[in-house]
């Protein structure tokens, strides 16, 4: 049980690591982002 627990932590540690890091890659990318911050509010 300590395993899957342990197995399922990792990969959500990685797979918000692959978020942030696109996100910073993105914004890197097209930096006119703060013009649709307005539009884009969740």
């Amino acid at each position: 049980m300590k395993k899957s627990i342990m197995i399922w932590a990792i990969s959500a540690i990685v797979y918000l690591g692959i978020v942030i890091g696109a996100y910073s890659v993105f914004d890197s990318i097209n930096p006119k982002t703060e013009q649709h911050t307005n539009q884009t509010s969740h």
